[in-house]
């Protein structure tokens, strides 16, 4: 990234804070607290002193790594509470490793119909990888899916509790 770019993302955002956003401005030097934050929220690094060069960035990509690892998720494999709704019975097992969610398996799902099993054959997929992306049950439902999107992330969260009492 280079300085004009960060000075640029620093002015974005800085604007509520009106003294940050008029050094960066007048062609001030950033600090760098602005970018760490912009960059990872999640980082307690302390950041460097001067203009945003590459060995200023890098530990932001070191960062990433350890912020994920006090997410609270003990390593394991927890199996979440079956969640019943008026289709069925949906349950899933959530895998940990390294303090994050590594997979997440659909252990139970309405098939007891033709349009359940075809319905759950393509949103079950989608509720998996939204699920590893956000890092939390915290997750788009699936249109067409409504109930088993629902008891997908009550069964996940029961899931994530039991690894997060684990920590």
């Amino acid at each position: 990234m280079s300085l004009v770019t960060t000075g640029g993302l620093t002015a974005v955002f800085a604007r509520a804070d009106a003294s940050s956003a008029s050094a960066t401005a007048s062609g001030g030097q950033s600090t760098g607290q602005n970018v760490a934050v912009v960059q990872n929220p999640a980082s307690t690094a302390p950041a460097a002193a001067g203009p945003a060069t590459p060995a200023a960035v890098a530990p932001a990509a070191s960062t990433t790594v350890a912020a994920a690892t006090p997410t609270g998720l003990a390593d394991g494999t927890y199996v979440g509470a079956a969640s019943q709704n008026r289709w069925g019975t949906v349950q899933v097992q959530m895998t940990v490793s390294a303090g994050k969610i590594a997979d997440v398996t659909t252990l139970q799902y309405p098939d007891s119909e033709r349009k359940s099993v075809r319905i759950n054959q393509s949103a079950l997929p989608v509720l998996t990888s939204e699920a590893l992306s956000a890092q939390s049950s915290k997750i788009h439902g699936v249109s067409g899916a409504t109930y088993t999107s629902r008891s997908y992330v009550e069964s996940l969260q029961s899931a994530i509790d039991q690894a997060t009492t684990a920590a």
